[in-house]
C-alpha cells in the first residue's frame, strides 16, 4: 500500500514491477590444524583431539565438537585426522562452514629390547649341542618372548649362540613393535 502525505491510499496511481533478486549466503571458511604426537611403543593407543583454529571464526552461539578421531597403537605413523563439526544448541550446523584441516601426525616408534643368549661349552660327541637359555629386558608388562629357532653346533670350534624369538601379547604377535638388540653368547665345542 502506498499512501500520500495526508494518509490517503494512492496505490492505484502507480504501476509497480517487482524484480526478484537473489540472496546468497557464503559458507564461512575455517582453517584448522591438528597437532603431531609421537611416543615409544607401550601397548596403549595414542590420540590427540586438540586442534587450533588458524583462521576464520564461528558465528555467535556456535561451537566446535570432535565427532571422530584417529588413533594408533602399534609401530607406524598415521595422519592425525579427525571430523570436526560445528553445532548450535546441539544442532549440527557444519553445512554453513567450509572447514579445511591441516593434519599433524601420530607416530609410535619401536621400543628397544635386549636379548642376551647364554654361553655353552661342551665336548664333541657327534650330536648337535645348543643352549636355549637367554635373558630379555625391556618388554612391556604382559608381553612375552617365545623361542622360534636355535643355532646348534656339532663340530669342534666356536660360533655365536644365535636364537630367534617372536614377541606376543596374548595371542597377538607384537615383535614388529620392538627394536631388538641381540647380545649373543658363544657355543664352544672342544675335543
Amino acid at each position: 500500500t502506498i499512501k500520500n502525505g495526508l494518509g490517503s491510499d494512492v496505490t492505484s496511481f502507480y504501476s509497480i514491477n517487482i524484480i526478484k533478486g537473489f540472496l546468497t549466503v557464503e559458507k564461512r571458511k575455517l582453517l584448522v590444524s591438528t597437532p603431531s604426537e609421537s611416543q615409544v611403543y607401550n601397548g596403549e593407543y595414542i590420540f590427540n583431539i586438540n586442534f587450533t583454529l588458524l583462521s576464520g571464526s564461528l558465528a555467535n552461539g556456535e561451537e566446535f565438537v570432535v565427532n571422530a578421531f584417529q588413533s594408533i597403537k602399534d609401530v607406524g605413523k598415521v595422519d592425525n585426522d579427525m571430523i570436526i563439526d560445528v553445532v548450535k544448541n546441539n544442532q549440527l550446523v557444519s553445512h554453513n562452514y567450509d572447514i579445511t584441516l591441516i593434519k599433524g601426525s601420530l607416530e609410535i616408534t619401536p621400543k628397544p629390547v635386549e636379548i642376551i643368549t647364554a654361553n655353552f661349552e661342551g665336548v664333541y660327541n657327534g650330536l648337535e649341542q645348543y643352549n636355549e637359555n637367554y635373558t630379555i629386558s625391556g618388554l612391556i608388562n604382559g608381553e612375552y618372548a617365545l623361542l622360534k629357532n636355535h643355532n646348534g653346533r656339532t663340530d669342534v670350534g666356536e660360533s655365536p649362540n644365535y636364537l630367534s624369538f617372536a614377541i606376543f601379547n596374548d595371542q597377538t604377535e607384537t615383535t614388529s613393535n620392538y627394536l631388538v638388540n641381540y647380545n649373543y653368547g658363544v657355543l664352544k665345542i672342544t675335543q
